[in-house]
């Protein structure tokens, strides 16, 4: 009889606590949406997956010191754009990162891969290499030339996420800043493609990335 107590006791124990980890998981999925942050919420064995991560990578500054991209300078950089009448927009100095070195996106594409620092929205710093305008672009018939267009394909987790199209007359902003809603980095990496049109290869280039909770730093 002392043995069917037990067993009894320890069957309902179970039961509680499974009842109560049931209850946590949906207060917390109730609050991220009054948050209106994503409807995926991380389980028990996620959470404790993210945080064993030993080395957690926020942050890439490319430079010479990486061994596995083309890197190039800002000298280099600055009189390219002189040549085509447009002004480098110089590396930016958030995160202190600024050394005025970048990484080429190659036609094959730029792959890295960084951590989420927080189980929620994160926001996807890429600082890309900019240009603009020294002059007046228009013809002595006052219109714009023809130009050809390049385009710039970013993807985080094979999610497809921002298209960026680049030419002597249209340049993009940077630093880009991207969100990334909780549900595309189910395991806490972010898997990051720049995938540049063919015809683009060493045309589009990066000076550094990182990964924040704030829309703004």
């Amino acid at each position: 009889m002392k043995r069917v107590i037990i067993t009894l006791v320890v069957l309902l124990s179970g039961v509680v606590i499974f009842v109560a980890l049931v209850s946590i998981e949906a207060r917390e999925t109730r609050e991220a949406k009054a948050k209106g942050l994503s409807k995926f919420s991380p389980s028990p064995k996620q959470r404790i997956a993210w945080e064993k991560v030993a080395s957690p990578i926020y942050e890439i500054n490319f430079n010479k010191q990486d061994s596995n991209n083309s890197i190039v300078y800002a000298k280099e950089l600055g009189q390219r754009a002189k040549e085509n009448r447009l002004e480098l927009v110089p590396d930016s100095s958030l995160r202190g990162m600024q050394d005025f070195e970048a990484a080429v996106i190659p036609s094959s594409g730029l792959r890295f891969e960084l951590d989420a620092p927080v189980f929620s929205r994160v926001y996807l710093y890429l600082d890309l290499v900019s240009y603009k305008a020294s002059g007046d672009k228009k013809n002595r018939d006052g219109v714009y030339p023809k130009a050809k267009a390049y385009w710039l394909e970013i993807s985080v987790n094979s999610h497809k996420l921002k298209l960026l199209y680049q030419s002597p007359v249209h340049q993009i902003k940077s630093p880009l800043v991207i969100p990334i809603d909780l549900e595309y980095i189910p395991r806490g990496k972010l898997k990051v493609l720049l995938q540049p049109s063919l015809e683009a290869g060493a045309i589009f280039a990066i000076w550094d990335v990182f990964v924040s909770r704030h829309s703004k730093n």
